[in-house]
């Protein structure tokens, strides 16, 4: 049902996202360039799966990513002529970063097609911005949460120090995740109750884990599963975009020389490689790669927007009255949504 509404309703929802991926890409420009002016000359560049193009000491499957926050990863890699094969397991909570701003008028073009209602995308960012404090302030309140979880995690890791092994690492790892997977699984319906209801942030938390209950689960399993698709998706595509690149950048040719095997397919299920490039990279490259990751979680948002809003829907949410502004009327005219 949820593919399906994406597949009738594809069109609208990307006028909903275009805005922000253009935003979004232009400033990945300007971040490129401000990198190449500010990077030492003698930096090492690195090609992976799991980011892209990115300087060799934030390359490799231990470092962050700009959608996913929080992510505490084991990983088993082996290294020949300088190309990187193993498998990386995550467990990591999935963001869609600056994209989140996105999710409230698609929630709007969701609830509007549910009581029959047209809402044009200019309709639907007109009403956001209206929202836009109380959204900002529960986006806010989530990363301090995470934040706090993270400086907690990194400071019992010192604390422990030389007692940290594998056993220690998987026990601390497992026991500060499942507050945070509960926290951000439970409310995840709070930009519904924002845009919806007008509830502040702390009461758009609370409202979400009511109306979660019996559901918690269910809300889980489409979250993992989105998770774990975004990972797969971008670890694929980088796979291919490291073969086109093989073809055009000499650096790139062991990698591609490698992908092209059964290798390639560990990709589809938690395969990783990646390689050394050298202390010069384009900038057409790095670019290429930051595109795709925004193009691949730009995609991927609507589908949670759509289960998100139909499942709050399910739940008895409220929705109140919303005022939108009609192209050929005034401001004070109301859609009942």
């Amino acid at each position: 049902m949820i593919l399906k509404f994406y597949r009738n309703h594809f069109g609208r929802l990307w006028r909903v996202m275009m805005p922000c991926v253009l935003i979004l890409l232009a400033i990945t420009v300007l971040l490129i360039l401000n990198v190449e002016r500010t990077m030492p000359s003698d930096e090492t560049w690195g090609f992976d799966t799991v980011h892209g193009i990115s300087s060799k000491e934030d390359s490799g499957p231990e470092s962050g990513n700009w959608g996913l926050t929080a992510s505490f990863r084991f990983t088993h890699v082996t290294t020949s002529d300088n190309v990187t094969w193993g498998w990386a397991f995550y467990i990591s909570w999935l963001s869609f970063g600056p994209l989140w701003i996105a999710m409230c008028p698609l929630t709007l073009v969701v609830v509007a097609h549910q009581r029959d209602r047209d809402i044009t995308a200019g309709e639907a960012w007109r009403y956001t911005f209206r929202k836009i404090w109380p959204l900002l302030r529960a986006y806010l309140l989530i990363l301090l949460c995470l934040a706090v979880g993270i400086v907690l995690f990194v400071a019992l890791l010192s604390v422990l120090g030389q007692f940290l092994n594998m056993t220690t690492w998987l026990i601390l790892m497992t026991v500060f995740s499942i507050p945070i997977t509960y926290f951000m699984v439970s409310w995840s319906l709070h930009n519904q109750c924002i845009i919806l209801e007008n509830l502040p942030a702390i009461a758009a938390f609370r409202r979400s884990r009511e109306l979660l209950r019996g559901k918690w689960l269910r809300a889980f399993a489409v979250y993992a599963l989105l998770t774990w698709g975004a990972r797969r998706i971008v670890a694929v595509s980088f796979g291919l975009i490291g073969l086109i690149l093989s073809g055009t950048a000499p650096e790139f040719e062991r990698l591609g020389e490698a992908l092209v095997s059964e290798r390639f397919l560990t990709l589809f299920v938690g395969g990783y490689a990646g390689i050394t490039l050298g202390d010069s990279v384009g900038l057409w490259a790095v670019f290429l790669t930051e595109a795709v990751k925004v193009l691949i979680y730009a995609f991927l948002l609507p589908i949670w927007a759509i289960f998100t809003t139909q499942l709050y829907l399910q739940q008895g949410g409220d929705s109140q009255p919303i005022a939108t502004e009609q192209t050929e009327q005034t401001e004070e005219e109301a859609i009942e949504l």
